[in-house]
């Protein structure tokens, strides 16, 4: 958060909660005008450009095709020796290179100019609710949210068709050289080929790879800046397991870091959560790397010890299944895309923001979600940019042993060890477990939590 940014304004330098003033709107207007331009510009640029690849190989492909093609090709590779082989697949190699990082990068510079115009509207206050077109002749889902203009359209669309024309050519023009220098003997290629057994077959196969691995690179080239290989194999497992990860996962994450900033806008101190959370959570948190055997082990006997339903997930583990998953209901499944997925999470933000953006985005009650709602929730906390609410002891307890219950219920058993457990790590006193049993005792009466009188007996030995 900017420093020069006076505290009652600051959330409104985020989107999409600012609004552009009046006596600035047509300077925003401008920007969107030339916005359009770049779109309408890019777009252009990669129409022609496609068209151009498929002119030019169509025609290299007829050449190449003839009968003559195919002898002036191999009359021209005899003439060349071992050295000049190897000079002719890198120079095909790097011109394929050069023209598939240019597609990459007008491919970056329309989808960026897409989500430009929409953040623009978006601050103008215009609203095409289910019409999503960013310009009137480009239908592009995400009228209301850029990040649902991905940088990568998939294979399936017009966007990359050109790379792929470019890598199959690469690999088709690698594919008959290779074969032709096969039959010459001492060249390279002949010798590969004889090593596998003189079936030259195999060579396409290689020139095959070497297409696929061109495509990779232009890939590589138009990952989002939370994408990583972790992360592709990751979701593409998920779809295989049938647990599908929530699309337009950048507006996601950008709402998870803003509601970091908003809660510390309002002046609550998450760091004061943090000593319970990660001792009843997620003891070992700062030591694993966003997955934790022993927490497993220590659920499967909590589970049978206080008959308590847990996974043994880490708070890694949980983040991303509270807010990066689409459906729940699959836990068998579920699980093995939440172990791949813990580490990637823990990678991009590093812990301590990590545990910022669980309090402020998992769920405490139902239709409570973080933990500035939860505040006002059950202990009607006024917050407010000058406020500055630093939270009891007892009422830490509680709002953490609430986001760790999913019923409004009183687990008696588990909340007596929970406290054992913190009054031997000196994080709670016997003051405090006074004041938790008065907290219970006004969310019973609040209607906000079910529970009988026997159930508030955890404060006894």
């Amino acid at each position: 958060m900017r420093a020069d940014v006076p505290p009652a304004d600051a959330a409104q330098q985020y989107f999409p909660t600012y609004r552009v003033p009046p006596d600035k709107q047509e300077v925003t207007l401008r920007e969107y005008d030339l916005s359009v331009q770049a779109l309408t510009a890019d777009q252009k640029s990669i129409s022609l450009a496609t068209g151009l690849a498929v002119v030019i190989i169509s025609f290299s492909g007829t050449l190449l095709g003839s009968t003559n093609g195919v002898g002036s090709l191999g009359s021209a590779l005899k003439k060349i020796g071992e050295l000049s082989e190897l000079t002719l697949f890198a120079i095909v190699l790097c011109v394929s290179l050069v023209a598939l990082r240019y597609f990459a990068e007008l491919q970056r510079s329309a989808t960026y100019a897409a989500r430009k115009i929409v953040v623009l509207r978006r601050l103008l206050g215009v609203d095409y609710g289910t019409v999503e077109r960013v310009m009137p002749t480009s239908r592009i889902e995400g009228a209301n949210e850029p990040y649902a203009i991905p940088l990568f359209p998939g294979w399936g669309s017009i966007g990359p068709l050109a790379s792929i024309i470019v890598a199959s050519f690469a690999a088709a023009l690698m594919a008959v050289s290779m074969s032709i220098f096969s039959k010459m003997d001492g060249s390279l290629s002949s010798q590969l080929a004889q090593r596998i057994n003189q079936e030259p077959e195999y060579l396409f196969f290689l020139a095959a790879a070497a297409g696929g691995g061109l495509l990779l690179v232009y890939r590589a080239w138009l990952l989002e800046n939370w994408e990583t290989t972790r992360f592709l194999f990751g979701r593409a497992v998920a779809h295989e397991l049938g647990v599908p990860i929530k699309p337009r996962l950048g507006h996601i994450l950008y709402r998870m870091e803003l509601s970091v900033y908003e809660a510390q806008r309002v002046g609550i101190l998450l760091e004061a959560f943090f000593p319970i959370l990660l001792h009843i959570e997620d003891r070992r948190f700062y030591t694993h790397n966003g997955n934790d055997w022993r927490a497993v082990v220590r659920a499967i006997r909590n589970r049978f010890k206080y008959r308590v339903s847990a996974g043994g997930s880490t708070i890694d583990q949980q983040l991303f299944r509270s807010t990066c998953l689409a459906r729940l209901n699959r836990t068998i499944t579920r699980k093995p895309v939440e172990w791949m997925m813990g580490p990637w999470l823990r990678k991009r933000y590093g812990p301590d923001q990590i545990i910022r953006m669980y309090l402020c985005s998992v769920r405490f009650d139902r239709g409570v979600i973080g933990i500035a709602a939860a505040a006002i929730h059950f202990f009607d906390v006024r917050l407010h940019s000058r406020s500055n609410w630093a939270p009891s002891t007892a009422q830490v307890f509680f709002m953490i042993e609430r986001l760790s219950n999913v019923t409004r219920t009183i687990p008696t058993k588990r909340v007596r060890a929970l406290m054992s457990g913190l009054l031997a790590a000196n994080l709670i006193s016997q003051d405090d477990i006074v004041e938790i049993r008065g907290i219970y005792l006004e969310q019973v009466g609040k209607g906000l939590i079910a529970a009988t009188l026997e159930d508030l007996e955890f404060s006894q030995s």
